[in-house]
């Protein structure tokens, strides 16, 4: 069923309409969503990710992590609803692929939608080149979560 198909927005956006809860099945709402591409998916790189969020202070109930297959196109609205973040960490994927048309400063927090976005590089990027870690940490991570420019993101029962 096409729900849209113009010159300027074609059918392959109906995803954004559509019904994306195999995405979201069994998370809770968190404060949050760190989305990663299924290239990050390697044993080596999920240590790296867990190790950032450990700097980040973000215990496991802090946080969602989802994998995107790549070029795979899901619903923001739909993620809002279903996990209610208020952060976002964008490991290595583009807001357009959650339906968002929005220009993000890169390795910098970022306002939208009352969340704060973080387009960050690859886990696989940034994990071998300790200057852009520490600019990723400096710039984007560390205000956010040390310094509590944007508020408390911790869950109540684990602060």
């Amino acid at each position: 069923m096409s729900i849209i198909n113009t010159d300027i927005i074609s059918a392959a956006n109906d995803v954004f309409w559509q019904d994306s809860s195999t995405v979201t099945n069994g998370l809770e709402k968190r404060p949050v969503l760190v989305l990663l591409g299924e290239a990050d998916r390697k044993p080596e790189l999920e240590t790296q990710l867990v190790r950032m969020l450990d700097a980040c202070k973000l215990q496991p109930a802090d946080y969602n992590i989802i994998y995107l297959a790549e070029g795979q196109l899901v619903s923001w609205n739909h993620l809002r609803t279903a996990v209610d973040p208020y952060v976002i960490l964008l490991f290595g994927l583009v807001p357009a692929q959650l339906g968002v048309a929005v220009m993000l400063r890169f390795l910098l927090p970022n306002r939208f939608n009352d969340t704060v976005w973080v387009p960050l590089p690859t886990v696989e990027m940034f994990a071998p080149q300790p200057d852009l870690k520490r600019r990723m940490w400096t710039e984007a991570l560390k205000p956010v979560f040390e310094m509590e420019k944007f508020g408390s993101i911790k869950c109540p029962g684990n602060q």
